[in-house]
C-alpha cells in the first residue's frame, strides 16, 4: 500500500448466505480465528467509523494504525497492509487504490470453518448461525 490516506466507503455486495451485524460478537467469537486479530480489528474499526460516518470517510493511514496500536508506516509488507490484504482474502473489505470498501453484515463462516473452530466457538457459532438462517428462511 503506498496510499498514506484512506477513503473507506460501505460495499454493498450481495452475499449468498446469512449475514449478522457488525456490532455481533459473532465477528471476535467466530472470524477472529481465521482474520487473526489486526484484521479483525481493522474490519471492525473500519464498520464503526462507517456506522458514524455512512456516507463514507477518509482517514490516515497512520491514525488506523494507532487506533490498531501497530507501526504507522504504509508500505507492502507493513502490519496494516498485511490486515487489509487477510480482510479482503476474506471478503470483508474489497481495496482500489486509496479506497476501501467495508462490508457491514458479518458472513457466516461456511460449516468447513466452523469445525475449524474449537468447541466453544463451534457452539456459538451453530446457535448464532441457527437464528440468522431461521430469521432468513435458509
Amino acid at each position: 500500500m503506498s496510499e498514506s490516506r484512506l477513503k473507506v466507503l460501505f460495499w454493498g455486495r450481495s452475499l449468498k448466505s446469512g449475514t449478522v451485524s457488525w456490532e455481533s460478537p459473532y465477528l471476535f467469537y467466530c472470524w477472529l480465528p481465521h482474520l487473526g486479530h489486526f484484521a479483525t480489528t481493522l474490519v471492525w474499526l473500519l464498520a464503526d467509523g462507517l456506522r458514524k460516518q455512512p456516507y463514507g470517510f477518509e482517514v490516515e493511514v497512520s491514525t488506523v494504525a494507532s487506533w490498531m496500536g501497530i507501526a504507522s508506516r504504509a508500505s507492502h509488507d507493513a502490519v496494516i497492509t498485511r490486515a487489509l490484504s487477510r480482510a479482503s482474502r476474506c471478503g470483508f473489505v474489497t481495496v482500489r487504490g486509496s479506497e476501501v470498501g467495508v462490508v457491514t453484515n458479518v458472513p457466516l463462516l461456511s460449516d468447513r470453518l466452523a469445525l475449524r473452530l474449537s468447541p466453544e466457538r463451534q457452539s456459538i457459532h451453530f446457535q448464532i448461525a441457527g437464528v440468522a438462517r431461521g430469521s432468513l428462511g435458509i
